[in-house]
């Protein structure tokens, strides 16, 4: 992933309008603690980079451990991914379990971002397809079991809209590929 905003990064930059431009934000939807995003803040600092992760523990070891490597440019969101408003340039989700995937490419169509997702857990799609989340076919909103969709830093939401995820028929790539077909 890091080639690949290396090279984003550099296309924005080229731009006659780039002065002019806010910083590029990069989304990671499932943070967890952060193995993917710190490393990437590190290495673009000049990139805004917000983690939204639904389970409050999670976060705040990932707060935790950007204040430890003086990193400035992550902001942390408990939340949902579908409650998600705020706009970005780009979006990532590995290791995403059952619907969190699905959620995470409607949010960066939604959003018009760029996106690089790795689905995982497919044996929890059983849950989401039963109208649940990623893991319970009934609780769908995980942020009051370890969190309250509340934010820190500054990426939080700003709208009271969320994205609503089409029946993705599984597997994902069939669904894909009649999408960039159409």
């Amino acid at each position: 992933f890091a080639v690949v905003l290396r090279e984003l990064e550099r296309e924005r930059a080229a731009r006659d309008d780039a002065d002019a431009m806010p910083p590029m934000r990069v989304v990671d939807f499932g943070a967890g603690s952060g193995n993917l995003i710190l490393p990437l803040a590190k290495r673009f600092p000049d990139v805004r980079f917000t983690a939204v992760e639904m389970k409050r523990r999670s976060a705040e070891i990932l707060e935790r451990r950007a204040a430890a490597a003086g990193l400035t440019n992550v902001d942390v969101v408990v939340d949902m991914i579908e409650k998600t408003t705020f706009g970005f340039d780009v979006g990532v989700a590995l290791h995403a379990c059952g619907n969190a995937t699905d959620f995470t490419i409607a949010r960066c169509l939604a959003a018009a971002a760029a996106f690089a997702v790795s689905p995982c857990c497919i044996g929890k799609l059983k849950f989401s397809l039963a109208g649940g989340s990623s893991f319970s076919a009934t609780n769908k909103d995980w942020t009051a079991k370890g969190g309250d969709g509340e934010t820190h830093g500054n990426g939080g939401g700003d709208g009271e809209t969320q994205v609503v995820c089409p029946a993705i028929t599984h597997p994902r790539s069939k669904w894909m590929w009649t999408q960039l077909a159409g």
